[in-house]
């Protein structure tokens, strides 16, 4: 998994908010690394929040189901049966006792369509008042539906994510090129820098690219060619 790199600033931002009692809203555009941010923080803010994630693409029950792994104690799930359908699902989220840990912050990821059922899902974890919200929303969310979703989580924080900086990339894959022993020169690096237009993305492919090229793996590209 690639390093979170130049998002420092962006990361204290949604963990203010979510310790200020504020949801967020984070957009950017596709391989922004606005999810990476997000499992980040979760990891490294383990013991302030406890996050569970949910892909908001799938049905409202998987995302019932989602919850209910992270937040319903393994007990009380085993008593809904094999395949519990959305209402015993969304009984048991709502319904769960809230404990003195951390407090939940929900992920809804790829926030790409908010259909009626989906809203309602969000509108039923709202008014509970029991959850703090991360928002992965995607570009093509209807302004409509976008407007909808804002009011639900008000009050909020909005982050747009932008290209990371190219001193950072940089940093990033001099050091991942050393660490794999290729002795690249300032300006390689600076133009592989410059060819990620500074997206997570596109820097994790650029990573591979440099696996690919280390010598232990050239070595073994030669050793395949000979045995083939």
């Amino acid at each position: 998994m690639i390093r979170l790199v130049g998002r420092e600033n962006e990361e204290a931002r949604v963990a203010e908010a979510l310790a200020a009692g504020r949801n967020v809203v984070l957009s950017g555009k596709y391989g922004s690394g606005r999810t990476a941010l997000v499992r980040h923080l979760a990891a490294t803010c383990a013991g302030r929040f406890r996050f569970v994630f949910c892909d908001f693409s799938a049905p409202p029950r998987e995302t019932w189901a989602a919850l209910a792994a992270g937040l319903v104690p393994e007990r009380r799930r085993k008593a809904l049966g094999r395949r519990p359908g959305s209402r015993a699902l969304r009984a048991r989220v709502l319904g769960a006792p809230m404990t003195d840990g951390p407090p939940a912050v929900v992920v809804l990821d790829d926030v790409g369509r908010l259909t009626p059922a989906r809203l309602d899902v969000v509108r039923r974890l709202t008014v509970s008042d029991r959850f703090r919200f991360v928002a992965i929303v995607e570009g093509h969310l209807p302004a409509a539906e976008r407007k909808h979703l804002l009011a639900c989580l008000a009050p909020l924080e909005r982050l747009r994510l932008g290209p990371l900086p190219q001193g950072a990339v940089r940093d990033f894959l001099a050091r991942a090129a050393a660490e794999r022993g290729l002795a690249w020169s300032p300006e390689k690096v600076a133009a592989m820098a410059r060819g990620t237009g500074g997206h997570p993305l596109s820097m994790r492919l650029a990573l591979d690219r440099i696996a690919d090229r280390a010598p232990d793996r050239a070595l073994e590209r030669r050793e395949e060619r000979r045995e083939g």
